[in-house]
């Protein structure tokens, strides 16, 4: 950490009004000339809506340059190496990781890492700040290349870790885009007013994977991925994700009628109002005319220097000439743009049912203009015309052709232009508009149809401990639009309602166990209902799940996965299974052999008070004799009026868990054999291969985690089938020797 800096204060003193962004390119090895480049764009992007863009870019990107610029800015974006957790750089800690990987000193190419603490502990970002995190690893869920890809449940943990620092500086959405180009985000911060959730889901959005939960790290907060696949995590925000563009930005779009600072040819400009504007018939030939003060000119070509010495614009309005460039000032040569076009998409139903009947259109002008909008049939026939003025246009239309009959389900063109009061022409935006009077099919999906009565509901358990904290509901709609969740308790009042964007096709929404209010809802058994809206207004009709909401058992945990008593040193000697109960309850608390079977009883059908319990077990039996290698669990229920909650933990008793890439092995192919040691050694294990007909041989591993070890051949084709021993061994930290075995089919 940064010795002797005080915490940030003095964020906000910017010039007003204008939008701060920084874009911040770390070292980036064989990337850096592509994250250069990208950084550029993105700063470029920025300034063109007029922010202040402070550019912090490799090889001059060390932390004091960032604390420098990053203060009170509104818009965060890092190109980089990433740093996360989990990963297989242990321990975990926050001084380095889940931050930005920065140039240790000013023209170095060596990465220092500052992690969330110090972001969070020095940088003081303006009030709902946006960080956008590209192409890092990490960020977004993902492994570095040629490392295996996640788990969601790591992936997940990645996402909400990396984003945790920044939103304590401030930030109120972290986006990270492992592979997409991050300027569409700003695109939309400064173009629409669309929520943090709908800009995620728009440009660049896969849909049908989605993954969403509220932050375990900052409360309040919220976490949508959006998976390429099954195990590519590349694209995730977590903030507050009904935040508005405009919330953002501090005003709703960046404006199109600002005088520039220099004269914008073919453009337009206007006679001094001190003056009158001599008009030449060339540059310093004959005068032909006179313009009034303040005439607005239409500049055609210029600057041109005249025999004189004198710069000349050719203008082509009110008249043709050449006027002194010095007799006249730059004006507003941009047209109208429509920032805004509402809503979106574009989708009505002028069925008579009372749902979304008219399409009511809005825009919004990037500044007063004389406006027009049509809609056009697919042979190119206008349907519909509407005009105005004003920096709003607002119009509707009720599905009927330029005859008055009713138009057919299908796709028709609706085009907006304007022009401002300058003559400047806007460029035309053209939207697709929809006439859709069918209603969208939806069916529930996976464990959803298997709890479609209140006697199979499925259970979970929303307490803030991490384990079946919420309800995943699988489900399948024809259409894309909106899902409404709704759900109610056993008096059929409702708890919890909310609508949530989705695509077609196969996906998931979450339940997390919480009300209206924000808090958790008590035990008992819930109806959750979902119905689906298109984008014309078309509501399916309702299907339902039920659950069973039990906390009383929360934070099961055991001390260490793995454990090896056997061979008498203090080493990995025991384990010690935790929980806690928030309420009195009926406890049971076994442990379960391998194949299930009761090895040891805990507790049965014990009154147990709310509070902590405890139980440390060394590998041994009911007789006092090790127990044979192999996984046991811990398996504790808590039973209450509201029903049974039971939770499960295994843990692995042996010197070494030893996992070949395949159940059988066959020979002549290839396998991987994973080898995880129960303690800590004093040099690579080894494994053995012990094949039918053939002699021994051994292979070194190699070391691929704090515990873990891999080792990869050949299987040899000489010999008979039968059974294959593998034998990892080693030796403890202590200088013991550890052996185990795995007996596999051979083929």
């Amino acid at each position: 950490l940064a010795i002797g800096l005080a915490p940030a204060t003095a964020g906000r003193a910017e010039a007003a009004g204008q939008l701060k962004a920084v874009v911040i390119v770390g070292p980036s090895g064989s990337l850096q000339s592509s994250n250069n480049a990208a950084g550029k764009a993105i700063a470029d992007l920025a300034a063109s809506y007029g922010m202040d863009v402070r550019r912090v870019f490799h090889p001059y990107a060390t932390w004091s340059k960032v604390l420098d610029n990053i203060q009170g800015a509104s818009i965060v974006v890092y190109l980089g190496h990433g740093n996360g957790w989990p990963s297989p750089y242990a321990p975990y800690q926050e001084d380095t990781k889940d931050g930005f990987g920065l140039n240790a000193s000013s023209g170095s190419s060596t990465v220092k890492y500052w992690g969330a603490t110090p972001i969070a502990r020095y940088i003081d970002l303006a009030p709902n700040a946006v960080v956008l995190l590209n192409h890092l690893c990490y960020a977004s869920g993902n492994s570095e290349p040629g490392r295996a890809a996640p788990s969601q449940s790591t992936a997940k943990q990645r996402v909400d870790n990396y984003a945790n620092g920044f939103i304590r500086a401030g930030a109120r959405a972290v986006f990270a885009y492992g592979h997409q180009d991050v300027s569409s985000v700003i695109r939309a911060l400064m173009t629409t007013r669309d929520t943090m959730d709908e800009i995620f889901m728009s440009a660049g959005y896969r849909g049908g994977r989605d993954i969403r939960f509220s932050s375990a790290r900052v409360s309040g907060y919220d976490v949508h991925m959006d998976p390429e696949s099954s195990t590519g995590y590349y694209r995730s925000v977590v903030g507050k994700l009904s935040m508005t563009a405009d919330q953002v930005t501090g005003a709703p779009f960046a404006r199109t009628d600002l005088v520039p600072g220099t004269f914008v040819v073919p453009g337009v400009g206007r006679v001094d109002p001190s003056l009158t504007a001599e008009v030449f018939d060339v540059p310093g030939g004959s005068i032909v005319g006179a313009l009034d003060p303040g005439t607005v000119v239409g500049l055609s070509e210029g600057p041109l220097a005249g025999p004189d010495g004198r710069p000349y614009l050719g203008i082509d309005a009110p008249t043709d000439g050449y006027v002194p460039a010095d007799q006249l000032d730059p004006e507003d040569s941009t047209g109208p743009r429509p920032w805004e076009i509402e809503p979106d998409p574009l989708a009505f139903s002028p069925n008579g049912d009372g749902s979304v009947d008219t399409l009511g259109v809005d825009v919004t002008w990037s500044e007063q203009a004389d406006w027009t909008a049509k809609v056009e049939g697919t042979d190119g026939s206008d349907l519909q015309t509407w005009s105005g003025e004003g920096v709003t246009a607002s119009f509707s239309w009720d599905g009927l052709g330029s005859g008055g009959s009713p138009l057919p389900d299908g796709s028709y063109h609706l085009t907006v232009r304007a022009s401002d009061g300058l003559g400047n022409d806007g460029s035309a935006a053209s939207r697709t508009v929809t006439i859709d009077t069918n209603a969208p099919n939806l069916d529930l999906t996976g464990a959803a149809v298997t709890a479609s009565s209140p006697e199979a509901a499925r259970t979970f358990t929303p307490n803030g401990d991490g384990q079946s904290d919420a309800l995943g509901i699988g489900y399948d709609v024809s259409q894309a639009g909106k899902l409404e969740l709704t759900v109610r308790d056993d008096t059929e009042a409702v708890v919890r309602n909310t609508w949530i964007g989705v695509s077609s096709g196969m996906g998931g929404v979450v339940w997390d166990g919480r009300n209206d209010e924000g808090g958790y809802v008590g035990d008992g058994r819930y109806e959750v209902s979902l119905r689906a809206k298109d984008a014309a207004g078309n509501k399916s009709g309702s299907v339902k799940t039920y659950a069973s909401v039990l906390k009383a058992l929360k934070g099961a945990t055991r001390s260490r996965p793995r454990l090896y008593a056997a061979d008498g040193d203090r080493l990995a000697k025991s384990t010690t299974f935790s929980f806690s109960l928030t309420r009195s309850a009926t406890l049971d608390w076994t442990i379960l052999r391998p194949d299930g079977s009761v090895l040891l009883t805990k507790h049965a059908g014990y009154a147990a008070g709310a509070g902590a319990y405890s139980w440390t077990w060394s590998g041994k039996d009911a007789a006092g004799a090790y127990v044979p290698d192999g996984t046991y669990r811990s398996a504790v229920s808590a039973t209450t009026s509201a029903g049974t909650i039971s939770q499960t933990l295994s843990v692995f008793v042996g010197a070494f868990k030893i996992t070949p890439s395949a159940a059988t092995l066959k020979r002549g192919k290839r396998v991987t054999v994973t080898i995880v040691t129960s303690e800590p050694l004093s040099y690579k294990p080894r494994l053995t291969v012990y094949q039918p007909g053939l002699a021994s041989y051994k292979l070194a591993t190699t070391k691929v985690g704090k515990w873990t070890y891999v080792a990869t051949f050949t299987v040899k084709s000489g010999g008979s089938a039968g059974t294959i021993k593998l034998k990892a061994s080693g030796r403890d930290s202590g200088d013991r020797l550890q052996r185990s075995y795995l007996s596999l089919p051979l083929e």
